[in-house]
C-alpha cells in the first residue's frame, strides 16, 4: 500500500484486510489469476469511511470467521489522541 500498513487479518477464502494509517483507510488484497496464468494481487481501498465521516488512522483490526464481520479501530491523527485526550474508536462492518 506505499503507506504505514498496521492490522492484517484474513477472511475465510484468504483474502486480506489491512489497515493503513497513511492513506487513512482498510485496503482489500485478492489473489486473482490472468488470462496469462499467473497469479496477482489485487488491492483496492475497503474501508475509507465509516457513517461519512472519514477515517483518521485505522490501525488494527479482525474478521469475525463465524459472522464475517470486520471489526475495526481508528485511533485517530497520530499526536491528537492520548490517554488524557481520547479520540479513537471501535467499528463494526457487517460482510
Amino acid at each position: 500500500s506505499s503507506g504505514q500498513p498496521y492490522g492484517l487479518a484474513f477472511d475465510a477464502h484468504g483474502v486480506a484486510f489491512v489497515c493503513d494509517a497513511a492513506h487513512q483507510a482498510i485496503f482489500r488484497i485478492t489473489r486473482t489469476q490472468g488470462d496469462d496464468g499467473m497469479s496477482r494481487q489485487e488491492i483496492e481501498p475497503y474501508v475509507r469511511e465509516y457513517e461519512s465521516a472519514a477515517l483518521l488512522g485505522p490501525n488494527s483490526l479482525c474478521k469475525s470467521a463465524t459472522t464475517g464481520m470486520l471489526y475495526f479501530s481508528d485511533s485517530g491523527p497520530f499526536g491528537e489522541t492520548s490517554i488524557s485526550n481520547p479520540q479513537g474508536s471501535v467499528f463494526a462492518l457487517a460482510n
